[in-house]
């Protein structure tokens, strides 16, 4: 499984959770069979709301599951049709 989760700093490990998942600086993608750690950048953080598309450099990475504490209605709708 590949899980991404909003964070807002790029620590590593120590990194800070982000409330909001759209506008994330980072997301921490976590691989559980490798226990391999990847960060990378958010480069929609800046956007209107209802307007950012994170949803998509995820799939590019095979995420599967994304673990946060806030997100908006159209990041559900667009991770779910992006399965």
């Amino acid at each position: 499984m590949k899980i991404a989760i909003p964070i807002e700093n790029n620590s590593g490990l120590q990194s800070a959770l982000y409330g909001h998942f759209g506008s994330a600086p980072f997301y921490a993608l976590y691989e559980t069979e490798s226990q391999a750690l990847n960060i990378i950048t958010n480069t929609t953080m800046d956007h209107q709301h209802g307007q950012c598309h994170p949803a998509q450099a995820l799939v590019k990475e095979k995420i599967t599951t994304v673990i946060c504490r806030g997100m908006g209605l159209r990041a559900i709708q667009n991770l779910n049709a992006l399965g």
